[in-house]
């Protein structure tokens, strides 16, 4: 399936004027397409079946970064080591209607 996805960070040069913020200084040109491969979240989750009054659906990421963490700081099971990552979250009636178009994706441009 072939996506466009923008940057949430477009145009943060302009909004760093105003108040610093994490990340890079984007102009208005933080855009990429790429054929992406997978299965629809919808589809996994009817599979699975979430838990009776679940709202959500939480992706948490796993990526290493060259210059460290970048995402969210939390206590993983009230231990001494904090961990960061980059975390998003679903309403999962969004992510329950196909017409959304939601996919877990394991493939971009016919690569891993």
């Amino acid at each position: 399936m072939p996506v466009t996805l923008v940057c949430a960070g477009n145009r943060r040069k302009e909004q760093n004027v105003v108040q610093q913020s994490l990340g890079f200084s984007w102009g208005a040109a933080g855009l990429s397409t790429a054929l992406f491969t997978g299965v629809r979240l919808a589809d996994v989750l009817d599979h699975v079946k979430p838990n009776r009054g679940a709202k959500h659906v939480i992706f948490e990421g796993s990526d290493s970064l060259p210059n460290g963490p970048y995402g969210t700081r939390y206590d993983c099971c009230h231990s001494i080591t904090l961990r960061w990552v980059m975390r998003s979250s679903q309403l999962l009636s969004w992510a329950r209607d196909r017409r959304r178009g939601m996919m877990l994706a394991w493939g971009m441009n016919g690569l891993p």
